[in-house]
């Protein structure tokens, strides 16, 4: 994950007189002591830190039996208070699959302490003067919470909040991240070693050859940096551990970055895209290259506009005959498997005005059933062998690796976008959905 700067929270009690915006970190699982201002409580149940088997990193796991017998809470003190008055309370944490709360004690604005217990286990809000349960439904894996104490105090109380005193998290849950901010941020404005993105690489990566990819992703395009992160394959040898961890054996990560180089000379445009025969002579593709930084995208496939009828075909990788639906009307969606681009990536300037890092998709000649519509296309990773040998420069170094980037046969399907096309955002990009292009385009005539 790629670490951005925080606040430093001082002892508490002490920031009641402090200005406070943007993002106030209490806890992250892997700081050099997580819980130094948490008092911990284990009477019947466990306490520890280890590594989580989805995000591969070092996550703290609170497990017991009875729910209220093992907790942490911040401040360590019962005399302190944190005095916390940013509203939003943001906390990454992964359904445990048992009975889990967190309470959070806030000041209103007729100076009474107000207690919110969060909790799995009910069904209903239950509102008394000192103590409001609020029932919680998470996903399964790892979710982000995120409460707005402002607008709960207002809604049960009927007073205006004033600032957050105490925060106590029970088992049974893994905590990732538990930090404040002053606004609710959409997902692709929160840092990013504030969010887990997961996917289960063991289920996508071993088994993609043999069923067919049934997620959703998103493509984005844009005149200038795109507005939101788009997840890539990494491993911990591709230049930089994106995923800091003790263990240096090979391991596979998901990273988000932002798509496309931006380039400021002669003017500014978008590199979103690097020929393949340029990696090793174009400087910014050599140095990614040179620092072993190649990363793959995954997708449902690719869309491309034939030069020669101007139409929108969609290009797809099919899933074996044996593991393949039927298909019944216009309606149902072809059957493919998950397609992994080559792709390398550098680390953003602060001229560049995003954080972190930035990809481009490594494309070659086109394959014969791809000539038809463009002269170029993806190099497509199509074997699980050729993936482990792309992200793994110490066994194959950049000029071996770059014999890995060939055509590869795909299959091509007309599609209209401009139906399947959502309006543009305010800052011009255009977001569609892949699946949408899915549906074979329609006899009848439609106005566009």
């Amino acid at each position: 994950l790629i670490v951005s700067n925080y606040h430093i929270l001082k002892p508490p009690n002490m920031l009641r007189n402090t200005f406070q915006s943007g993002y106030l970190s209490l806890l992250f699982s892997l700081g050099n002591n997580p819980l130094q201002i948490w008092d911990k409580h284990a009477s019947k149940g466990t306490i520890q830190i280890l590594e989580d088997d989805d995000i591969k990193s070092e996550v703290i796991e609170l497990s017991s039996n009875t729910v209220c017998e093992t907790f942490i809470s911040c401040p360590i003190s019962s005399q302190d208070v944190l005095a916390i008055k940013l509203p939003f309370l943001i906390l990454v944490i992964r359904n445990m699959e048992k009975y889990f709360s967190f309470e959070i004690h806030v000041l209103d604005s007729t100076g009474v302490q107000r207690r919110f217990c969060v909790n799995n286990f009910q069904t209903c809000c239950r509102i008394k003067p000192e103590i409001c349960t609020v029932p919680l439904r998470m996903e399964p894996g790892w979710n982000t919470v995120q409460f707005n104490l402002m607008d709960f105090t207002k809604r049960a109380y009927g007073t205006n909040f004033i600032e957050a005193q105490r925060i106590i998290i029970y088992a049974n849950c893994r905590v990732r991240r538990v930090f404040f901010s002053d606004k609710p941020y959409r997902e692709d404005e929160i840092p990013i070693n504030a969010t887990i993105i997961i996917y289960n690489v063991r289920r996508i990566f071993l088994k993609r050859s043999r069923i067919p990819c049934k997620m959703d992703y998103y493509a984005c395009k844009c005149k200038t940096l795109c507005s939101c992160y788009i997840a890539v394959l990494v491993s911990n040898k591709t230049g930089i551990d994106l995923m800091p961890s003790l263990n240096y054996n090979f391991k596979l990560n998901i990273a988000l970055m932002n798509w496309g180089y931006l380039c400021t000379s002669p003017s500014k445009y978008l590199m979103i895209n690097a020929r393949s025969d340029n990696l090793f002579k174009v400087k910014k593709y050599e140095e990614a290259m040179m620092m072993n930084r190649r990363c793959v995208i995954l997708a449902d496939g690719y869309y491309e506009t034939c030069q020669e009828t101007n139409k929108k075909h969609f290009m797809f990788l099919p899933a074996p005959p044996e593991y393949s639906m039927k298909v019944i009307g216009e309606d149902e969606r072809y059957n493919r498997r998950l397609m992994h681009m080559a792709g390398i990536f550098i680390e953003n300037n602060q001229t560049d005005d995003k954080a972190g890092f930035s990809f481009v998709i490594i494309t070659v000649d086109a394959s014969e059933s791809v000539s038809k519509i463009h002269s170029r296309m993806p190099a497509i990773l199509e074997t699980d062998e050729d993936v482990l040998k792309w992200l793994n420069p110490d066994e194959y170094p950049s000029t071996v690796a770059a014999r890995l980037l060939k055509p590869v046969e795909c299959n091509v399907m007309e599609t209209n976008v401009k139906i399947h096309c959502h309006v543009p955002d305010k800052d011009g990009s255009i977001q569609m959905r892949i699946t949408d292009f899915m549906k074979p385009p329609s006899t009848k005539k439609q106005k566009c």
